[in-house]
């Protein structure tokens, strides 16, 4: 299975994906999980480093949230579904950073810069507001130079190679689209630079296809550490730091810290860079390494605390695929009429039988249709209501025509809301 952050595929099966990635499960009842229903329905699925972004939100520690979008093609639902998620974390007091990537749109679909900034604001900024996003930093990428810097700075801790087996680059790969990824590494950690708030925990609520932009960041963010908590090959765990000028000033700040954190069982090797930490195991390695963020960048380093990431499922296009902007019969978009909408579900590709009497006797599949996912994913708050549609369409009583009938009656009432906030978002 191959994940491709310009251009994937319909996911089918999440489970494997996750074990391939190496992604830890995400479920309903993890610590600092907000409630929502992407959350409890584990729509959200997976993750990668929930625990210590879990950890601060719970309790009441600065945390970061950063985002982004690619200003080339209408909102739709699929991408509300990510803004519900953003805004659920801004009310609980996480910072909140919203990238518009117009140098990868320029770099990758030739978008111009202009169009980039007039598309952002227009179809992407007002409907964010009109679902309630609060003051933020949106910004674009072409005007951060924090930003390209740090992306520059970062260009030194990878090769072509990494990039090649992470993204699939070949020797026909403009060096422009080789350089989106670490233009997305620089927006992912400058939230974490001093002037934007310094060193926290720091999520980045994603579609699982963009998981290579993760596991590049958290490389990086480790590469660019002076000192880190880790495991070492026989077992023991320490905070550890490259041959410097320095390096026994900042291990002896290191093992101040780790006191104050109650690992007080030490022992220093400043020949060999190390400070062990014998009364620490493998589940405080986290922890640790992220507390010494704050060490790290008091000798001048960047201390970037690693990423989190959680992964969210990627909505079914209306026609079976996947729901895509360039497609629009496979989308409801945020700009759509009632009447539109309406018509778009009334001729989706459903899981039901051709016939009534092939439905009543062999039912549907609701986890793989695109109508039950609307009720799912954005419609139906109510769960014992959610699992009489799923249930009556599984054993056949509940019929694709007033299933669908239901669906677009209920998303016209939510695009008339929402539109109707939307001219007072202007």
């Amino acid at each position: 299975m191959k994940l491709d952050p310009w251009a994937s595929d319909r996911i089918k099966d999440y489970a494997r994906l996750r074990d391939q990635f190496g992604l830890g499960t995400l479920t309903p009842d993890a610590g600092g999980l907000p409630e929502g229903t992407l959350f409890r329905r584990s729509i959200v699925f997976a993750h990668r480093g929930w625990d210590l972004f879990g950890r601060a939100l719970a309790d009441g520690k600065p945390t970061a949230l950063m985002t982004g979008l690619m200003p080339s093609g209408k909102m739709h639902l699929g991408h509300k579904m990510l803004l519900d998620q953003v805004i659920t974390y801004q009310r609980l007091g996480t910072d909140v950073f919203i990238a518009v990537a117009d140098l990868e749109a320029a770099a990758t679909r030739n978008v111009p810069l202009d169009a980039c900034r007039e598309f952002a604001v227009e179809e992407y900024l007002r409907h964010y507001i009109a679902l309630g996003l609060k003051p933020c930093q949106f910004y674009f990428q072409s005007e951060r130079l924090q930003v390209q810097r740090l992306a520059h700075q970062l260009s030194h801790k990878v090769n072509w190679s990494k990039l090649e087996a992470l993204y699939g680059f070949s020797n026909s790969t403009s060096l422009a689209h080789a350089n989106a990824p670490l233009l997305q590494a620089g927006d992912i950690l400058h939230p974490q630079l001093e002037e934007f708030g310094g060193p926290r925990p720091t999520l980045v609520p994603v579609g699982v296809d963009q998981d290579p932009h993760l596991r590049l960041t958290r490389d990086l963010a480790a590469a660019m550490r002076m000192v880190r908590c880790r495991q070492a090959k026989d077992g023991r765990v320490g905070a550890f730091a490259p041959p410097a000028d320095g390096v026994e000033k900042l291990l002896k700040d290191a093992s101040k810290l780790c006191r104050k954190l109650g690992f007080k069982k030490q022992e220093l090797n400043v020949n060999y860079g190390a400070l062990y930490l014998d009364d620490a195991g493998a589940a405080d390695v986290e922890y640790i390494d992220a507390a010494l963020a704050h060490v790290d960048a008091s000798h001048g380093g960047f201390g970037f605390v690693s990423p989190s990431s959680t992964y969210h499922r990627l909505m079914l296009g209306l026609t079976g695929g996947k729901m895509a902007s360039s497609e629009p019969d496979t989308a409801i978009f945020l700009a759509d009429s009632s009447s539109e909408a309406k018509r778009k579900v009334k001729r989706a590709q459903t899981t039901g039988g051709q016939t009534v009497e092939e439905h009543r006797k062999t039912g549907g599949t609701p986890l793989e249709c695109p109508v039950f996912e609307l009720y799912a994913y954005h419609l139906m708050d109510d769960d014992s209501r959610l699992k009489e549609i799923h249930d009556g369409c599984a054993d056949g009583s509940w019929f694709c025509g007033e299933c669908k009938a239901l669906a677009g009656d209920l998303l016209g009432e939510f695009l008339e809301g929402h539109q109707s906030r939307l001219a007072e978002a202007n």
